[in-house]
């Protein structure tokens, strides 16, 4: 990439080839060319229960601009109801990282763990959570699995938050 170029999201963000398995990826959302965000969905299987990691990745013009964005991120991240900070590595200039178990309108169960990091003109967010109704992208296998503890959301955290941070780089 040229010096000052700013980075394309999409391709500092995770692969299937990246999780266990035969992972499912649902693309969400890639405005590249537009506001320079990648976001996508991965399912993959885990110790026989089906896990949901969802990514997204923004690129910035100038750290000011990640910063701006990443205080956006981490204020969401923060605000979820129920929701307790985790204590994780670090992997960036900033970061946020927290837990959250709760029960949504209409009585299904929530629990995700959720990384939100800025590296120079980069930012990122892994949220990890066992597919259900309340996922982003459900369930593909035919049972959704009971919900994700906090030490396995943790660990899930730890095992991919360290690629996405290799390929973001010095941002």
């Amino acid at each position: 990439m040229p010096a000052g170029a700013t980075p394309v999201p999409k391709a500092l963000a995770l692969r299937a080839a990246d999780f266990p398995g035969r992972a499912i990826a649902t693309r969400i959302t890639d405005l590249s060319g537009v506001v320079q965000v990648y976001s996508a969905a991965f399912n993959f299987e885990v110790g026989g229960r089906e896990e949901e990691l969802t990514e997204l990745v923004f690129a910035a013009r100038s750290p000011t601009g990640a910063t701006s964005q990443y205080a956006t991120y981490a204020q969401t991240a923060q605000d979820v109801r129920g929701g307790s900070p985790l204590r994780l590595p670090p992997y960036g200039d900033e970061q946020t990282a927290n837990w959250a178990s709760y029960t949504v309108p209409g009585g299904a169960k929530r629990a995700r763990g959720e990384l939100v990091v800025r590296e120079n003109r980069v930012v990122w967010t892994l949220t990890i959570e066992d597919c259900g109704t309340v996922s982003p992208v459900g369930c593909f296998s035919d049972t959704a699995p009971p919900e994700i503890t906090k030490t396995q959301a943790v660990a899930e955290l730890k095992r991919y938050a360290p690629m996405l941070k290799a390929r973001v780089g010095s941002g």
